[in-house]
């Protein structure tokens, strides 16, 4: 009696969690993903992905809100050495970018860089306020991960700094399904 009470338990229990996890995967209807690369994360129901001249790979976009579209951008990147050191080296560029596009009369600040966990990945968050010659204020959001091997990642999600409180959650939000093959 007792081992049929254990198997008819282990059943159940085998079965909810298959269960589950059919409907974590199903859950994601609007799949981004580069086979290639090995990196996929799911998108809100109403964002489509484009092929873009200036982009290696597809670029995200989301509904129009706040006089733009906000989008997603990836681009793998070898590096070796450990992330941290990528995402500093990365700043450090972006600190460089700063001083000159002042002087063309564009400012760029970086207002934090922190840890940030997408499910089992460890990576970073790096954001970025600007103002355009045109006066247009941007909020660009980096992640970046580890890949396998040297390859590190850099997501890139902008929109425009009106809207922060909402696309920064609807880009949190979306990094959190981030899948990369390693």
């Amino acid at each position: 009696m007792l081992r049929k009470s254990i198997l008819i338990v282990t059943l159940l229990l085998l079965l909810t969690s298959a269960s589950f996890a059919q409907q974590t995967d199903a859950a994601c209807e609007n799949e981004y993903s580069e086979p290639s690369i090995g990196i996929s994360f799911c998108m809100p129901a109403e964002w489509i992905t484009v092929k873009r001249d200036y982009a290696k790979f597809k670029v995200a976009y989301g509904k129009k809100s706040n006089g733009g579209y906000p989008t997603i951008n990836l681009m793998p990147e070898s590096f070796k050495g450990k992330l941290s050191d990528f995402v500093t080296a990365g700043v450090n560029v972006l600190l460089t970018k700063s001083i000159k596009e002042t002087k063309n009369g564009n400012s760029l600040k970086i207002e934090s860089r922190t840890t940030f966990t997408a499910g089992k990945l460890q990576g970073y968050k790096i954001v970025i306020n600007s103002v355009g010659t045109d006066g247009s204020k941007m909020r660009t959001i980096q992640y970046a991960f580890s890949g396998k091997g040297d390859t590190k990642f850099v997501i890139t999600a902008t929109a425009a700094q009106a809207g922060k409180a909402e696309t920064d959650k609807v880009f949190d939000d979306i990094m959190k399904t981030l899948k990369i093959k390693k």
